[in-house]
């Protein structure tokens, strides 16, 4: 399947020479689908839909796995640093990648402690970039760490850093029955993967008996609220668009538990705990979770109508904070007119606001 996309940012990736595919929902492998959106924050026309019975949140169609491995090789760094307004081609300090990791290991090991986890024996790291949370994990729980890193460069890094580290994809991944580790960490990559719930399986397979899967991805919802539509809440990059029910209930599908009371919404937390875990390098605008295999007793799944009436809401509340921004920006360009003439445009701009809702 064939799609046309274009950037509205200088761009030398063939998007228009990419092969799409369109497929059911990695969730519930439902079929039937709503269109949200039809452009992502770089201009990019890609579509974006929610499946009409769990509310699973996806591209579709998307790049092919062959042209997204080409995009990550070839576009992505690009792509992220103009989209942050930072230079191309700017050398990776890997010294402070592994000190930021390191901390945000730090406050994992906070985490499991807090939910009566502590102390795992083996642990193992998908995406473990340079290895900096897995070393905080060895020398402050004495658990024995391996990763698991695509990039050669970050990985070697993270071995010569204590850190036993494989090169590859965690697909390629031997599973041998004496790899079981007590924990699995997968951080700010689940947005991308192109088959999440293949990939919880997999981990759910190398898990020892009572073992814990900690996971950490974007929460869309949490997103959204901080861009100025909904366009600009979507990336190319990010296949999948999870809501804290979405999430759950994939895991959930994967034949994981997840436990309810780990369950952490940066958007419904306190200003103090943000902050908090700010001071350890932790991103906002996540959501985290800790499921070990098994039944879950208490979801049956996630509601399309309860997702799909929040993106509403949430679309709508946006939409009246971004009118009454440009409205401000009005107000305070004529504030040195005459009165007269002030509380006039005063007057036009609320009917134009009122007649906008």
């Amino acid at each position: 399947m064939k799609s046309m996309p274009t950037a509205a940012t200088e761009s030398l990736f063939p998007y228009e020479q990419a092969d799409y595919e369109g497929l059911p929902c990695n969730s519930c492998g439902g079929v039937g689908q709503r269109t949200i959106a039809k452009r992502d924050r770089n201009g990019l026309a890609v579509r974006s839909v929610i499946c009409n019975h769990c509310g699973l949140i996806y591209l579709s169609p998307r790049m092919t796995p062959q042209w997204y491995g080409l995009y990550y090789q070839k576009e992505y760094r690009r792509q992220m640093a103009a989209f942050k307004g930072q230079p191309t081609g700017k050398p990776v300090n890997h010294d402070k990648m592994f000190a930021a990791q390191r901390r945000r290991g730090e406050w994992l090991v906070q985490y499991l402690q807090r939910h009566g986890q502590p102390n795992p024996a083996r642990v193992l790291e998908v995406g473990s970039s340079t290895g900096g949370m897995l070393r905080a994990l060895a020398d402050r729980c004495g658990s024995q760490v391996m990763g698991v890193e695509p990039s050669p460069v970050e990985a070697q890094y993270a071995s010569e850093h204590g850190v036993p580290t494989e090169v590859g994809l965690f697909e390629q991944f031997s599973l041998d029955a004496d790899r079981q580790f007590d924990l699995v960490i997968c951080t700010q990559s689940f947005n991308h993967l192109l088959d999440p719930r293949g990939m919880a399986e997999r981990i759910r397979a190398c898990l020892s008996p009572g073992g814990l899967f900690f996971l950490e991805c974007q929460d869309f919802f949490a997103v959204l609220q901080n861009r100025s539509c909904l366009e600009q809440a979507i990336q190319i990059d990010h296949v999948f668009m999870f809501t804290p029910a979405t999430l759950a209930a994939i895991v959930e599908a994967a034949g994981f538990a997840v436990l309810p009371e780990t369950l952490l919404r940066d958007r419904f937390q306190s200003p103090a705990a943000l902050a908090a875990q700010k001071e350890f390098g932790v991103p906002s605008l996540h959501t985290r979770l800790l499921a070990r295999p098994g039944q879950s007793q208490h979801s049956g799944g996630s509601s399309f109508a309860e997702i799909y009436a929040e993106l509403c809401e949430l679309e709508r509340a946006v939409a009246e904070r971004e009118r009454q921004v440009r409205y401000d920006k009005l107000y305070q360009s004529v504030k040195q007119f005459p009165i007269r003439a002030m509380r006039r445009v005063r007057r036009v701009g609320q009917q134009l606001l009122r007649k906008a809702a």
